[in-house]
């Protein structure tokens, strides 16, 4: 839809009339892109669901005298039979006679459909439609679309968009740098977390989760938590591969809520988990405050993280608080979480670790911003399930997108030097029926949130990965965002980069779940308008500390956009550059800054090059 990320201008321009310019949308399985002033391209993909188009009308134009007028033009295949219907939205059935009709279209063959105008009320949007399957992909070209006397025109001028405020960098020891890595470390296999995975580190990693606190009457406690975890870090401090390494400490689920009165029989996200007061806070303070005495003698220690404290608490907290949720939703969940257990952790580790930074897996979308007090580094998470049997591109991988859209818009808008990792799914085995991504997949959900601003990426997780996956699967994908880190570290300059897909043209980037809570069963909220942008294609433009460009392009679309355009306005622009993740795509720049490139479904496409 149009608002103020489009970078074409949708000016004033007509035949007869000054009106506003339409825009347009299109359902999943079409891919569709202005051509012209008064010409889109359209291209379906093979479906059994219904397909359409819909042109947004000018809000002023006359209605109820004449024709409205669209041509049709087959490009691809040769010959075509079409089912297609043309009618009215809001009001509905504003057109006379608009059923369904069968067009025998041939290549290049232009029809020109016109239909009576039916009452006085403008309708909001155009939709030509379709209900049959579709076996084979086709193109055609919708133009000269007029109402009454008045052509709908737009303008087809680049128009530069304005600057993006830059996140700042997540520093280690006192230094940027862009974190790479999993929740685990150790090789497939073992069991000392004492050594890390050479192919890890081959692979780029270099932050990791190392371990939780717990409070000592946890059954658990002398395997999983602090006597395993400081016996831990007195056999890496020396060592050399961990060196560069930044640990990760969990602040456990039974340390920061009390756990008297579980009796379902769970272990962390889903048991029944207390607020702790009296006696329970006054121990786990003290638990608290000689963990992180101790741990702020570690140097690679960068800081603290717990998991999803949302879904920790929410079995209390609706039992508890439901007429707050019913008038507060997630706000006040937010402001529970920040008073059971930020108000407390977050002064004794400021007090005791000064440095150290706060790092929570914060898990709903709706919830990012109101809890910026317990964040310096906000991590977002987000696992788009994949179903046995689905083919490549059949998950709603662009949810990952949406995730780190909203991630990075709380982050900027809270301030204060605050910043944003990305966890995307990086397993293969964690139940019985878990459908595993192919690299293509991998390479979207790790290099889309950095499109979107997220200055780290961090995959949960390792120890779900077997052998052969984390092999040929997550190690080349990690080493493909690690050999552009150094970019994303760099200065940003996506206002000198625009596409033609800009702005989000299908219904499913459009709408998205008002709340996704990550937990089977719970999931409870309806899809509303979007409110963050995921346009058709992200990009952005970063410029390294050597002087050198890089370019990341990422399509959110899972269909496959056959021709995108693109104006950059940097000078001294090379005559082509190749792509640096596949080397098997070129683009070429014309005098202008001009190129184009066909995208694959969810393809990720990064060029480097010199240019002023």
């Amino acid at each position: 839809m149009l608002n103020n990320r489009m970078f074409f201008l949708f000016t004033y321009v007509a035949a007869l009339l000054s009106l506003h310019a339409t825009d347009f949308t299109v359902s999943a399985n079409v891919a569709g892109r202005q051509v012209k002033e008064d010409s889109y391209q359209f291209t379906f993909y093979a479906t059994e669901a219904d397909t359409w188009v819909k042109f947004r009308l000018p809000g002023n134009c006359n209605w109820g005298e004449g024709q409205t007028e669209l041509s049709i033009t087959l490009l691809k295949p040769d010959a075509l039979t079409l089912r297609l219907a043309v009618k009215t939205i809001d009001p509905d059935n504003a057109l006379l006679e608009s059923g369904f009709a069968v067009l025998e279209l041939k290549k290049s063959e232009t029809h020109r459909l016109s239909y009576e105008q039916l009452g006085n009320k403008a309708p909001q949007q155009l939709c030509i439609f379709s209900d049959e399957a579709i076996k084979a992909p086709f193109t055609i070209e919708i133009s000269q679309i007029k109402v009454g006397d008045t052509q709908i025109q737009s303008s087809m001028a680049w128009v530069q968009n304005a600057s993006v405020e830059a996140l700042p960098p997540v520093l280690f020891k006192g230094k940027p740098f862009f974190p790479l890595g999993a929740y685990d470390y150790w090789p497939v296999g073992g069991h000392s977390q004492a050594r890390i995975d050479p192919d890890f580190l081959a692979a780029g990693g270099n932050i990791t989760d190392f371990g939780n606190l717990s409070v000592p009457s946890w059954s658990g406690y002398e395997k999983y938590a602090q006597p395993v975890l400081f016996a831990n870090l007195e056999k890496i401090k020396d060592d050399p591969q961990f060196e560069n390494v930044a640990l990760l400490i969990g602040l456990g689920f039974n340390l920061i809520m009390d756990d008297t009165q579980e009796s379902t029989g769970k272990v962390g996200l889903g048991s029944y988990m207390i607020p702790a007061t009296g006696e329970a806070l006054a121990s786990r303070r003290k638990v608290l405050t000689e963990a992180v005495q101790k741990l702020s003698t570690y140097e690679n220690v960068i800081g603290y993280t717990m998991d999803e404290p949302e879904n920790l608490v929410w079995p209390y907290y609706s039992a508890q608080r439901k007429k707050e949720w019913e008038l507060y939703k997630d706000q006040d969940l937010a402001i529970c979480m920040m008073d059971w257990i930020n108000s407390w952790t977050k002064p004794i580790i400021r007090e005791h670790h000064p440095g150290a930074q706060l790092m929570p897996i914060i898990a709903w979308w709706t919830t990012y911003k109101e809890t910026a007090d317990m964040y310096d580094v906000l991590i977002a998470n987000t696992y788009p399930g994949k179903a046995i049997g689905d083919a490549e591109f059949e998950a709603d991988l662009f949810k990952v997108s949406y995730d780190a859209a909203m991630q990075v818009s709380a982050v900027r808008a809270n301030g204060g030097g605050r910043s944003a990792i990305f966890m995307p799914p990086m397993y293969d085995f964690l139940r019985d029926n878990t459908a595993q991504y192919t690299i293509n997949e991998q390479l979207y959900v790790m290099f889309a949130p950095i499109a979107q601003g997220a200055m780290g990426i961090h995959g949960w997780r390792l120890q779900r990965c077997s052998a052969a996956y984390r092999k040929f699967v997550i190690y080349p994908a990690m080493k493909e965002v690690s050999s552009l880190s150094d970019f994303f570290l760099g200065e940003w300059h996506n206002e000198l980069l625009a596409s033609d897909h800009d702005d989000a043209t299908v219904e499913y980037l459009l709408k998205f779940k008002e709340r996704e809570r990550l937990m089977e069963g719970l999931e409870d909220a309806e899809s509303k308008k979007a409110l963050v942008m995921v346009p058709d294609v992200s990009h952005c433009l970063r410029r390294h500390a050597d002087g050198r460009y890089l370019m990341l392009i990422v399509n959110n679309r899972r269909e496959f956009l056959p021709e995108v355009r693109f104006k950059c306005w940097l000078k001294g622009l090379p005559r082509h550059t190749t792509c640096n993740i596949n080397r098997s795509r070129t683009v070429w720049f014309n005098k202008d800054g001009e190129f184009k490139t066909g995208l694959k479904p969810f393809e990720v496409q990064a060029y480097v090059f010199n240019a002023r």
